[in-house]
C-alpha cells in the first residue's frame, strides 16, 4: 500500500483494521494454546520430576514460565515533595506515565 511522502497512509488506506491481530501475536497464542492444551500434561510431568529431583532447576523453570501466564509485579516509586497524597500524585501523571507504570505501554 502506498504512503504519502510524510510517511502517513495514502488516501483510502486506513492501515491495519482495528482489532487486527499480527502474525507474531497469532504465533504466540498458538504456542500458548499448545502448552496449556496438548502439552500441559507433559509440562506438568516434567515440572513434577524437576520439583522432586532438582528443586533448583524446578525454580528456574517456573520463574521462566510464569511471566507468560502471570504478569510480573513491580514496585512503583512515588516521590512526594509536599503534603500531596498518593491519590493526587497518581492523578497528576499523564495517561502515558500511568500506562508505563502499569507496565502496559512498555513491555519490560
Amino acid at each position: 500500500m502506498e504512503r504519502n511522502t510524510d510517511g502517513t497512509f495514502g488516501k483510502g488506506n486506513s492501515g491495519k483494521p482495528k482489532g487486527a491481530v499480527s502474525k507474531k501475536t497469532k504465533s504466540w497464542r498458538k504456542l500458548e494454546e499448545a502448552v496449556i492444551g496438548e502439552y500441559s500434561e507433559k509440562v506438568s510431568e516434567i515440572l513434577g520430576r524437576l520439583a522432586t529431583d532438582d528443586p533448583a532447576a524446578f525454580l528456574d523453570a517456573m520463574t521462566k514460565l510464569l511471566p507468560y501466564f502471570k504478569p510480573k509485579l513491580r514496585a512503583m516509586k512515588v516521590e512526594m515533595t509536599d503534603s500531596t497524597n498518593a491519590k493526587d500524585a497518581w492523578y497528576a501523571l499523564t495517561k502515558e506515565e500511568k500506562l508505563r507504570e502499569l507496565n502496559l505501554l512498555d513491555n519490560e
